[in-house]
């Protein structure tokens, strides 16, 4: 029954995963019109594009998670029989992120057993419960409300749309 449950979430989790990414893309496309469409009429003007200092995550990295992170690198390390460059270039940034979702896809796709050193099941119910948020949270927006609208909507509605921009 676990390994079906485990199954079961893990699948959940990559559809989840691919779909928060669709979402956030049209999303993204939905923000730029958004911002073309009312910039104007707000009289906002872009500013410059500055450079953004990534933000580092501070290292949180559990003796089970350092267990993980070796018993990976040493399976995918290049200088093994069944090392992969690029794969380890992922893990290192990956445990430089602490994106532990990487650490474990890697750990998956190698074969490796992750079940002593991370509780998968709540594992992934967290991101599941996690990703399905952040889907909410694009859907609920005025960006996504604007633009799942028609034409004739959105010109009805636009002062409204304009007013609330303005009062935030």
């Amino acid at each position: 029954m676990d390994d079906l449950l485990l199954k079961k979430l893990k699948s959940e989790y990559q559809y989840l995963k691919t779909e928060k990414e669709y979402q956030e893309q049209i999303f993204n496309k939905a923000q730029s019109e958004f911002k073309d469409y009312f910039n104007p009429k707000l009289g906002i003007q872009e500013p410059k594009p500055q450079k953004k200092q990534p933000k580092r995550k501070p290292k949180i990295r559990t003796k089970r998670l350092n267990r993980l992170y070796k018993k990976l690198a040493q399976k995918i390390h290049p200088d093994k029989k069944t090392g992969d460059k690029d794969d380890f270039a992922d893990l290192k940034k990956s445990v430089d992120d602490n994106d532990v979702e990487k650490i474990i896809d890697l750990a998956t796709d190698y074969g490796i057993d992750i079940n002593e050193d991370i509780d998968s099941v709540d594992f992934y119910e967290n991101r599941i419960d996690e990703l399905k948020g952040k889907i909410e949270h694009f859907s609920k927006t005025v960006v996504m409300q604007w633009w799942n609208m028609n034409e004739a909507d959105r010109k009805k509605y636009e002062s409204t749309f304009i007013k609330v921009l303005r009062d935030g």
